[in-house]
C-alpha cells in the first residue's frame, strides 16, 4: 500500500513538474510573440516615415524649382521648410532602425 501512495506522489510531482513546464514555454511564446509584434510595428513606422521622407524630398525640389524660375524668397522658404522637416524625419527614421535593431537583438536573446 505504502508503494502506491509513493507511486501516486511520484506522477503527481512529475505532473505538476509538466505543468509547469508548460506554463513557462506559453509564457516564453507570448512575450516572443509580442516583442516580434513590436517589430513589425517599428517597421511599419520606419517604412512610412520613409515613404513621407521622399515625398517631402520632391515636394521640397519642385519648391525649389520654381522659386529659381519665379525669384521668389516665400518658395524657397517653403523648400528650406520642407528640407528641415526632412532632416527631423530622418533623424527619427534612424532612431526607428536603431529601435528595430536592440528588439532582434531581444529576440535572439529570447530563442
Amino acid at each position: 500500500m505504502k508503494r502506491n501512495v509513493r507511486a501516486a506522489r511520484i506522477r503527481y510531482r512529475l505532473h505538476l513538474e509538466d505543468q509547469r513546464k508548460l506554463t513557462v514555454g506559453s509564457e516564453k511564446a507570448r512575450k516572443k510573440e509580442a516583442v516580434q509584434h513590436e517589430i513589425r510595428a517599428v517597421e511599419s513606422k520606419r517604412k512610412l516615415l520613409k515613404e513621407s521622407i521622399a515625398s517631402m524630398s520632391q515636394e521640397a525640389d519642385a519648391l525649389a524649382v520654381q522659386a529659381e524660375k519665379r525669384h521668389s524668397f516665400i518658395l524657397l522658404a517653403k523648400s528650406n521648410a520642407f528640407r528641415q522637416k526632412m532632416h527631423e524625419s530622418e533623424a527619427n527614421q534612424q532612431s526607428l532602425c536603431e529601435q528595430a535593431c536592440t528588439l532582434k537583438e531581444k529576440l535572439k536573446f529570447m530563442e
